[in-house]
């Protein structure tokens, strides 16, 4: 892990830097020195482009160090940008720092909505530097998915090798405290419009989430859900069997798109109603 990326995870750095953001933002400061920040990476050449499809974004804060890892990520990213059309509601779950947020963004264009639920807070911050810097818009929320109502602590770990890893638990230590919810819930609570497309990449909380989606699932006449499935998924009390087997319950056809191998396995699957 690079000391840069450990500085940027430090929660005393989040801290800092959420206040002087406040405080440009209320000098009305805040999207020039944004601007200024993406003109000096990209003169020095730290502005990750990527192009998929009809669409293509620029990264200033950028999670997937391996280029083999992103190799999978577009391919999942060109299947969602060729499914969705102009006006699709589509939630990007564990956005990180955007790399689906910004793209799908684009291809749904100012007549779709894209709601982003990234908990950990600097990644929140990337997430929305990136979404300043493509001049696409995204409701960006903070609270962790899953199948109940509570307080939980997430624990974020960064490996240069192998991405980002995150845990919500309830385990007391050092993290940072999150609202754990529903998704049936929060829809309704906050009136968010019913998604048409859903990524999950949750680090092994996928069959979580999905349970805590299961009204709006079981629901909906026409959905996408693309899921990234982990090895970590028993340690969320689930199995990758279980993933399956909800799904075809609530009559979603599963078909796998993708594997990836790293320090453990990776699969990506798309459920279709």
């Amino acid at each position: 892990m690079s000391q840069n990326i450990a500085s940027r995870a430090n929660p005393i750095y989040t801290a800092i830097r959420k206040s002087i953001l406040r405080t440009l933002k209320v000098l009305g400061l805040d999207h020039s020195v944004r601007k200024i920040r993406h003109s000096y990476k990209k003169m020095a050449g730290e502005v990750v482009q990527i192009s998929i499809g009809r669409v293509q974004a620029e990264y200033v804060d950028y999670t997937l160090l391996n280029e083999e890892l992103l190799k999978t990520e577009k391919k999942i990213i060109d299947d969602i940008v060729d499914s969705v059309k102009e006006g699709d509601v589509f939630y990007d779950i564990g956005a990180d720092a955007g790399l689906y947020t910004c793209l799908v963004s684009k291809a749904v264009s100012d007549q779709g909505t894209v709601v982003a639920f990234e908990p950990h807070p600097t990644r929140k911050l990337q997430l929305i530097d990136n979404l300043h810097i493509n001049n696409v818009s995204a409701e960006v929320r903070t609270e962790a998915l899953s199948d109940e109502e509570k307080k939980g602590v997430i624990n974020y770990s960064l490996k240069t090798k192998s991405g980002e890893v995150v845990n919500v638990n309830d385990d007391k230590g050092h993290g940072n405290i999150v609202n754990i919810v529903r998704g049936d819930t929060i829809v309704e609570k906050e009136k968010l419009p019913t998604p048409d497309v859903i990524k999950i990449d949750v680090e092994g909380a996928e069959l979580r989430v999905l349970k805590g989606f299961r009204k709006i699932l079981s629901d909906v006449d026409n959905c996408m859900v693309y899921i990234e499935l982990h090895d970590e998924i028993s340690n969320f009390g689930g199995s990758k069997s279980e993933v399956l087997e909800f799904l075809r319950d609530i009559n979603y056809e599963v078909e796998l798109l993708e594997t990836r191998e790293t320090s453990s396995t990776q699969e990506f699957l798309k459920a279709t109603k």
